[in-house]
């Protein structure tokens, strides 16, 4: 039996931090880890999730593209719209 599309897993990492007032939250580490690479690793790791797709701002594609563990994970970087709203429309 072979396994059927589930759902791909979308991630909204802008990192402007507007709702939450704080620093960059592309460069937040919880156990000295960046909360993207739990986040991406957890999803990357279900088997019901096909595809981890990271949006980010126009600006931020290249740096994020350029990260090995992203790349080794499998994840597809893109560009997002202005507001978040925008990027998962």
């Amino acid at each position: 039996m072979t396994q059927q599309h589930v759902a791909d897993a979308v991630v909204v990492a802008a990192g402007s931090s507007r709702r939450m007032g704080g620093p960059d939250k592309l460069e937040l580490t919880i156990a000295g880890r960046p909360i993207l690479r739990w986040t991406v690793e957890a999803l990357a790791a279900a088997p019901e999730i096909d595809a981890v797709i990271v949006v980010t701002a126009a600006d931020r594609v290249e740096e994020l593209r350029a990260i090995p563990w992203l790349s080794a994970l499998g994840a597809r970087i893109v560009s997002g719209g202005r507001r978040r709203q925008d990027s998962v429309a």
